[in-house]
């Protein structure tokens, strides 16, 4: 063999070596690289696995801190909400105890204010009637002196002796009944003052308008008869007159409505 020939055998044995070697490279990269990527698709699981162990205790935290606070808020709830139905309660129970003494109050004061109004109506009406003393027999002065209360004893003692009897009585029975007037009156005033609070302020007013005029009236009665003139009995009696229906007919209404007369 030639030294052409030999170099040639050389040159193809060193060819399939390295042939070899290449395929050798090549199946090694191959397991290489599938082992890294086993490797790193292991440890991707693994941060994923380690990521969503995480998420689930930060959610199961999160969730027992919710559910903590919906308990405190349930709770401070239904402390405010019973809270809430004791103030309501204690509302209740004292508009309902404004509302009976109102229902007490109203009859009472309408009641006075009628007594009031009508004895006024009684006390200076134009046409009056009284006995004629100076013609009764002893027994019978003494009987109608004996069932006169209005009349105090002195006053009874003076008609007894007075030469004109019945003008006596006339003038003492005047005083007696502009007193009993006047009492009336007065109750009236003080009823409503006392309990203003339950009468409401558009009621009470009216009835107050009544009562300033029933007394002004009052005053100036008894001022003129200080001095003899008993004008402002006709003057007064016409004014109520003049008044009633008016006054009447709507307090009935204002009381009514308040006592929700209509409803019952």
């Amino acid at each position: 063999m030639d030294i052409t020939g030999i170099i040639i055998g050389t040159l193809g044995g060193t060819a399939v070596a390295v042939g070899a070697i290449g395929g050798l490279m090549a199946w090694l990269g191959g397991v290489w690289s599938k082992r890294i990527e086993q490797n790193a698709n292991s440890e991707h699981q693994k941060n994923l696995e380690a990521v969503k162990a995480q998420y689930q205790k930060e959610l199961e935290q999160f969730r027992g801190q919710q559910q903590k606070e919906i308990e405190e808020f349930k709770h401070h709830y239904a402390r405010e909400l019973e809270s809430a139905r004791f103030d309501i309660n204690k509302l209740f129970s004292r508009a309902s105890k404004i509302h009976d003494k109102e229902f007490e109050v109203l009859p009472i004061a309408w009641t006075k204010f009628l007594d009031a109004w009508g004895q006024m109506m009684a006390f200076t009406s134009l046409i009056q009637e009284y006995p004629d003393l100076d013609k009764m027999p002893a027994d019978q002065l003494e009987y109608f002196l004996e069932q006169s209360p209005n009349l105090s004893p002195p006053d009874k003692d003076e008609i007894r002796t007075a030469s004109k009897k019945t003008e006596c009585y006339i003038e003492k029975r005047y005083w007696s009944r502009l007193n009993e007037t006047t009492e009336k009156v007065n109750e009236f005033n003080n009823y409503i003052m006392h309990n203003r609070i339950f009468l409401g302020t558009a009621l009470f007013n009216e009835f107050k308008e009544i009562d300033k005029f029933l007394f002004h009236a009052l005053i100036e009665i008894r001022t003129y008869k200080t001095v003899g003139d008993n004008r402002p009995l006709s003057k007064t009696f016409l004014s109520l007159r003049e008044k009633e229906e008016t006054v009447i007919n709507k307090l009935e209404a204002m009381v009514q409505s308040r006592l929700h007369y209509d409803a019952a």
